[in-house]
């Protein structure tokens, strides 16, 4: 069996994502195909070791300008190989310890709108669409995407004004970050508080 179809097999075998499949294999792949330029000569990964891989890693980030996603998930691919589909090859304990250059994340601000830009975004949605309400639920109690999602009606309780999120209790009216054991969500400790929405002082600017 060749290489890359042991890797497939192995990724299979343990429940990993296609996706995860093709990346692993494109960069153990680009991983064999780097050590073949360096050496002039194919070589299978048995025959590799720490110093090879740090070497490939650190040619990534240096002259290939790698991205730190792009980095961890070329290492996360190195590791499987060497850990799952080609046992002992690479001490077990050293595995993921590589003497590694570092991307630099780039420091970016986060875009904020005005209030006006996001009453002209919500306008642009039509009242009758499930949409609008999704959006100005999102913009208004501060809940992700996936939550509103998977929102049901028994989830709702307008004599209340809250939102029943994942066994949290999030009010229509505003929110406090609490963080708890099981997951963090956003969560009205005392619903009677009166805390203005943002989406009620878009309202009524």
């Amino acid at each position: 069996m060749k290489l890359l179809e042991q890797v497939a097999l192995v990724c299979r075998r343990r429940g990993l994502a296609g996706a995860t499949v093709q990346a692993y294999s494109g960069w153990i792949s680009s991983y064999l195909r780097f050590i073949s330029l360096r050496d002039g000569t194919w070589k299978h990964p048995r025959e590799l070791g720490t110093a090879d891989v740090e070497e490939f890693l650190n040619h990534l980030v240096g002259q290939k300008r790698l991205s730190a996603s792009s980095q961890n998930q070329c290492l996360n691919a190195l590791v499987f190989l060497y850990k799952h589909v080609l046992e002992n090859v690479i001490p077990q304990d050293h595995l993921g310890k590589f003497v590694l250059l570092r991307s630099r994340r780039p420091k970016r601000l986060p875009t904020v709108l005005s209030g006006d830009e996001v009453r002209r975004v919500i306008e642009a949605v039509p009242m009758e669409r499930i949409s609008r309400l999704m959006l100005e639920l999102m913009y208004g109690t501060g809940m992700r995407v996936s939550e509103v999602c998977t929102l049901r009606i028994r989830d709702i309780d307008l004599g209340r004004a809250q939102i029943i999120v994942r066994a949290q209790v999030q009010t229509l009216l505003g929110h406090s970050s609490l963080k708890t054991t099981m997951i963090e969500t956003h969560v009205m400790s005392k619903p009677s508080i009166a805390v203005t929405s943002p989406l009620d002082r878009l309202a009524a600017g």
